[in-house]
């Protein structure tokens, strides 16, 4: 199967927004991780093209954008061994997010590509059993110790799903399918403290850059700022920037008629009291 194909096939008969039918494009995924020269190709054609502009921007040292639609990116990640150098194995292991236990705000395919591939742990949680902040015991469940070797097709889901990656014994190449879905992309993802059993802190995703950002509201704000708090903590999706929102009224406002306390309490977020709650702790 050549790239374009899957392409197709994943455009015209995957739900980008259902789980069950992400899991049904794996054999495809499959297939084309069964093309050898596919990849290589796709890099020789960039490479090409890169060499004439400046315009690197579905390139990262750890991998490397092969398609993107309005539903979906495929994506090529590239796993080494940690350096023999001690002074160099810290950036390595954060570079390629190796020992951290970690969710994801989104679904997706992977497959190995090439290499022994990498070695993860992987757990599961309820989401729905925790408010959602730093120190929270969580009910993690183990379900297998495995590598991802050519050919192996695993699924993740979005806000269950917990693994930690560790270094492969050779380079090894991976190829995702992540279905793009702006609902689930609203979540916070968590880093897991596994031993502790417990949310260890938040991911630096654009959830949390957005929560730092309304946050900052409540200490530098005018009217116009009041009233776009106002609508953020009325009408977003993701309950913890809702929950910051209201903590920066509080902060930049008060409540003495009691009026946000009412709104919180009519939040459909029955943990929202909870969550504003934390978020002012960010001004003391």
């Amino acid at each position: 199967m050549e790239l374009d194909e899957f392409v197709d096939y994943a455009e015209t008969h995957i739900d980008n927004r259902d789980y069950d039918s992400i899991c049904e494009g794996a054999r495809v995924l499959g297939a084309l991780a069964n093309n050898r020269k596919f990849l290589v190709n796709a890099y020789n054609e960039d490479l090409v093209r890169y060499s004439r502009s400046e315009l690197l921007g579905s390139y990262t040292p750890q991998s490397i954008r092969l398609s993107a639609t309005e539903r979906f990116i495929i994506r090529a990640n590239i796993w080494i061994p940690l350096s023999g150098d001690a002074k160099r194995r810290p950036l390595e292991e954060s570079l390629y997010s190796y020992q951290t236990a970690h969710d994801h705000n989104f679904d997706f395919l992977t497959v190995g590509y090439l290499g022994s591939g990498y070695r993860t742990q992987i757990y599961e949680y309820d989401r729905q059993g925790i408010e959602g902040y730093p120190g929270e015991a969580v009910d993690l469940r183990f379900l297998e110790d495995t590598k991802l070797p050519h050919g192996k097709v695993m699924a993740f889901e979005a806000a269950r799903d917990i693994h930690t990656q560790l270094p492969p014994d050779e380079v090894s190449i991976s190829i995702n399918l992540l279905p793009l879905n702006p609902e689930k992309a609203a979540r916070q993802q968590f880093f897991f403290d596994i031993e502790r059993r417990c949310i260890e802190k938040f991911a630096d995703d654009i959830n949390n850059k957005r929560v730092s950002l309304v946050t900052m509201a409540g200490l530098l704000h005018d009217d116009n700022t009041i009233d776009i708090l106002t609508d953020i903590a009325g009408r977003h999706s993701c309950a913890r920037t809702r929950a910051a929102a209201y903590a920066a009224l509080m902060e930049a406002c008060g409540d003495a008629d009691g009026q946000l306390a009412d709104a919180i309490g009519r939040d459909p977020d029955q943990r929202l009291a909870s969550k504003v709650e934390t978020q002012r702790k960010e001004f003391q």
